[in-house]
């Protein structure tokens, strides 16, 4: 990080804002050395996470694009449901389920009717 572009930037603040600074922003990103370093680092810290989550351009990307490149979302939640559903077959309560996943209980309730409404068909 102590190499790059935006550690010796003059306003720091322009990676966090919109319009013409952010686009000199993305510019500046452009001709960082540590670039591609910079956007994995983002997409790792940002993983699984909405638009209004993300803030920021890093690695010449904003958070728009982020989300919409994202490859990770499939497959994420493809996995977070084989775990509740492993955590449901193993009986814990919905509440430590959601808990232990990380997710709100309300999602482990769809992951159980959804279960259910696949052994019922």
């Amino acid at each position: 990080m102590t190499s790059a572009v935006c550690a010796t930037a003059t306003d720091p603040d322009m990676w966090f804002s919109s319009g013409g600074t952010r686009t000199k922003a993305v510019q500046l990103c452009q001709t960082c050395p540590v670039r591609s370093h910079c956007e994995e680092y983002a997409r790792a810290l940002e993983a699984g996470a909405g638009v209004h989550s993300r803030h920021g351009v890093w690695g010449g990307t904003g958070a728009q694009r982020r989300v919409k490149d994202r490859p990770e979302v499939q497959p994420r939640n493809a996995d977070r449901t084989a775990v509740i559903r492993q955590l449901i077959e193993r009986g814990m309560p919905p509440a430590e389920i959601a808990a232990h996943v990380g997710v709100t209980v309300r999602t482990v309730y769809r992951v159980k009717r959804a279960s259910q409404k696949e052994v019922a068909a």
